[in-house]
């Protein structure tokens, strides 16, 4: 059996462990380019 690792997720295996920090990432780079984008249109378009 393959050695368990204490993740913030629970135990993982050691490729459950690089699949879940290389999804976390990811994930704050997509929200990072939304709210990027949302900030743009908001600049975009004065509030009356």
């Amino acid at each position: 059996m393959a050695k368990m690792i204490n993740t913030k997720y629970g135990y993982v295996t050691p490729q459950e462990a690089e699949m879940d920090a290389y999804l976390d990432k990811w994930v704050k780079r997509c929200s990072k380019r939304k709210r990027r984008k949302q900030h743009a249109k908001d600049k975009k378009m004065p509030l009356s």
